[in-house]
């Protein structure tokens, strides 16, 4: 892991250790449906692998599902396999795998979340059609900031940096080797 700073790699180890405690309540639990886990699961790991030859964009509607079908442990662990797995063009591969993994499973476990308590659940079972709105708008509204403020964790730049040009970018952007710049890294 030559070429990324110790604290890039302490973040990346903070956000999977907080992904790992996030997943950790669904394994001794009995009512997990572990088959609507692995075929929410498989469904996104073929559909990364796809739109990975298609060039397009990731599968978050799929792990959008698990937030709103599942227990929040449960739907933390939908994006593991398909990120842990999944294909990565630059070193450290570990490094990125996991903080793939890691922050796609925070933010499904904070939309899960915040539909669980708005009542979005019982409001689906319930056909609360306009109510059921608001449960499902907020959990892709957090689920977004999640991994947003997840990512914007890793744009800080040193400190010491001097800031260059009136766009306010950093001269020595030491940050480009960090594991969660860009997304096809």
């Amino acid at each position: 892991m030559e070429g990324i700073p110790a604290r890039a790699r302490a973040y990346a180890a903070c956000v999977a250790l907080g992904a790992l405690l996030c997943t950790l309540p669904a394994l001794p639990d009995g009512r997990t449906p572990w088959w609507a886990v692995g075929l929410l699961a498989v469904l996104y790991a073929g559909g990364e692998r796809i739109a990975r030859r298609r060039f397009a964009g990731t599968l978050h509607p799929v792990l959008l599902a698990g937030a709103f079908l599942l227990a929040p442990a449960a739907a933390a662990l939908v994006p593991l396999p398909g990120a842990l797995f999944s294909h990565v063009e630059r070193r450290p591969f570990l490094l990125r795998r996991v903080w793939r993994a890691a922050h796609a499973s925070l933010a499904v476990w904070a939309a899960a979340r915040v539909h669980r308590a708005l009542g979005g659940p019982a409001a689906v079972a319930d056909s609360d059609l306009p109510y059921a709105l608001l449960p499902a708008g907020a959990a892709v509204l957090v689920f977004c900031a999640a991994l947003a403020l997840l990512t914007a964790g890793c744009w800080r730049s040193p400190r010491g940096c001097r800031r260059a040009g009136s766009a306010g970018g950093c001269s020595c952007a030491p940050w480009r080797r960090w594991p969660c710049t860009g997304s096809a890294g």
